[in-house]
């Protein structure tokens, strides 16, 4: 509906409300005054025919009350009847008096009850003699001559008092249908008056709509609608500004996706390809990303799929590697991009490490050569050295000293090659899944045989602090106790002489955490983070002096991760001032395995804290 529409029908709602209410409140109040009159009326002449009856002479025969009641009502306009006791009538102005004896008995008409019962009774009731509704009232007749007492009764019609009330009605209404009429008319050009400015903002708000912002040319002639109107020219002029700044935005972003060398890739909320840029078409080109596609359509990786799967279900930022055809690897980013509170896409790209591998496979296969290259002059030397300790001359103070130099620094070139190319090994290729379970205590036990001398040295005491009950974990042994024994030499090299090494263990949920806790110097916050590099080296000149490869917390956390676990540090050790504490965890084996290594054998100069 129009405003005008509206606005008329809002007038004539409120009119006939405004009309009509008072109407039907005047019609029934003077229906309610009109049956009061005529009421009032017959009991007037009820009363006047009763005391015409007691003054009239004696009647010789009812033949005569009846003529005498034909006349009285011809000249009043009512209907008179005399009931004898029993309620039979005998004599009625509308009945001729030959036919009376046909008449229903009348003792019971509720008019003549009331009056027999209370003196007067005035009823409202369809006369069927008559067959017309007429108005009622009856009094007791006794001690009159000549006349057997009984009821004496007057009616009167119905109709007519209604005929006289659809008149008044007719006029009431014909009132208040031109009462109508005057206001929809004048509503009419209210409406159009009012309208014209209401059109006016109609079409500058359309033309917002459009782009289009356009003054008024005039005055709309009311001081709200006027600031209305320039509130809108304001808005629009600002709405103008933000769609050019957004056009130019999205103009800058379209060229920046379009030139980058990584692919993007939007998803929609169910998960298909929404846009992508042009280098996804270059990386993949068959089948070609369209919209409407999911990415295991596009990309046939299961991994990929379960990603955005993930993170399309509220989960957090997923990282995963694809190959692709031609030997090329992407890394993949699926990101999450809330949009509102029910709408959640996703954000994948694509950035090429095809050249990062070759080049890590390329050190990888360069470091594996030269190491196994450095191992032959290195056996040599080492052979030459020891043969040079025992030979004569090495009694002399000087040349030994030579001797022993050249032997130790072979020792830890020896130490450094094996690093590498265990380094090399863990990186080339995944670790073993292993099909039995291994009690981890076994592999704490073998470790700590391990540095045992080295221990001593220092007069230092390993501490092993486990479960008296088996510490069944899902990893190789050898990998589980070259881990232990990197930790515990790391511990040993740096610690303070005389101080203890704790190695302890705890369950958590379906892992168990490791924790190697030493008392040296600690290290710094800004080192921690690096601590796991290849080659890192916290104290280069300390580090020279202990004979450390600068590999041994490298290779931890390379068989840690490949075990599906973590490696942490913290230092200085929780509840102290000083030391580092070396944590990682690794997955319980499922069930209760019937076979694993287990030594309940404790080393010689080991002390066993059980928990």
């Amino acid at each position: 509906m129009s405003f005008r529409m509206r606005l008329l029908a809002a007038f004539w709602a409120v009119l006939v409300l405004a009309l009509a209410l008072p109407g039907f409140f005047f019609q029934k109040e003077l229906r309610q005054a009109a049956f009061g009159d005529s009421k009032e009326r017959i009991q007037k002449e009820l009363a006047f025919v009763h005391w015409s009856l007691q003054e009239h002479a004696s009647f010789p025969w009812l033949s005569d009350l009846d003529t005498w009641c034909t006349q009285a009502a011809d000249r009043l306009g009512v209907r008179i009847t005399y009931i004898a006791q029993g309620g039979k009538v005998v004599a009625d102005s509308h009945v001729p008096y030959d036919k009376l004896g046909f008449l229903d008995n009348h003792w019971s008409r509720p008019e003549v009850v009331a009056a027999r019962a209370h003196g007067f009774g005035i009823s409202v009731r369809r006369s069927a003699t008559l067959r017309r509704d007429l108005l009622y009232a009856a009094v007791p007749v006794d001690h009159i001559a000549n006349l057997p007492p009984g009821v004496l009764r007057l009616a009167m019609p119905v109709s007519s008092l209604r005929e006289r009330l659809d008149e008044q009605y007719k006029v009431l209404w014909a009132i208040l249908g031109l009462g109508l009429i005057a206001a929809a008319a004048l509503a009419y050009f209210l409406s159009s008056f009012l309208e014209r400015p209401i059109a006016q903002l109609a079409d500058l708000a359309e033309g917002i709509g459009r782009g289009q912002v356009h003054g008024l040319r005039r005055s709309l002639g009311d001081p709200s609608l006027d600031a209305l109107a320039r509130t809108l020219e304001h808005l629009g002029r600002r709405i103008e500004q933000q769609m050019k700044h957004l056009e130019d935005q999205k103009t800058r972003l379209e060229t920046i996706l379009e030139s980058m060398h990584d692919g993007v890739i939007l998803l929609a909320d169910d998960g298909t390809i929404e846009t992508c840029n042009r280098a996804i078409h270059d990386i993949q080109k068959d089948p070609r990303p369209r919209a409407g596609l999911k990415p295991l359509e596009v990309f046939l990786n299961r991994e990929l799929q379960q990603a955005c799967d993930h993170v399309l279900k509220g989960g957090a930022h997923q990282r995963v590697q694809i190959s692709m055809e031609g030997d090329r690897t992407y890394d993949v980013h699926v990101v999450p991009l809330q949009r509102t509170e029910k709408s959640r896409g996703v954000l994948l790209v694509f950035h090429d490490i095809s050249e990062l591998k070759r080049v890590a496979r390329i050190r990888r296969d360069f470091v594996a050569n030269v190491s196994h290259e450095l191992r032959t002059p290195l056996t040599a030397i080492k052979g030459y050295a020891e043969t040079l300790l025992e030979s004569p001359c090495a009694e002399q103070e000087e040349p030994r000293s030579f001797v022993e130099t050249i032997l130790r620094k072979a020792n830890h070139m020896t130490r450094m090659v094996n690093d590498l190319l265990t380094l090399t090994r863990l990186e080339s290729r995944p670790l073993p899944v292993p099909d039995t379970a291994v009690d981890a205590r076994t592999a704490v036990r073998a470790a700590v045989e391990t540095c045992q001398q080295e221990a001593l040295k220092k007069e230092m005491d390993l501490v092993v602090d486990l479960p008296n009950t088996p510490l069944w974990v899902s990893a190789d042994r050898d990998h589980l106790v070259q881990v232990f024994q990197n930790l515990m030499e790391n511990a040993i090299r740096y610690s303070i002489e005389k101080t203890p090494i704790c190695t302890s263990a705890r369950e958590e949920g379906d892992r168990v955490v490791f924790y190697v806790e030493d008392q040296g110097p600690g290290i710094r916050p800004e080192h921690q983070q690096r601590i796991f590099e290849r080659f890192y080296r916290v104290d280069k000149q300390r580090e020279t002096a202990t004979g450390s490869t600068g590999l041994g917390l490298a290779i931890c956390r390379h068989i840690v991760q490949k075990l599906g676990g973590k490696i942490w540090v913290e230092s200085p050790v929780p509840g102290t001032d000083r030391g580092a504490r070396f944590g990682f965890f690794v997955k319980k084996a499922p069930g209760s395995p019937a076979t694993a290594v287990s030594d309940h054998n404790t080393p010689h100069g080991l002390k066993e804290h059980p928990a």
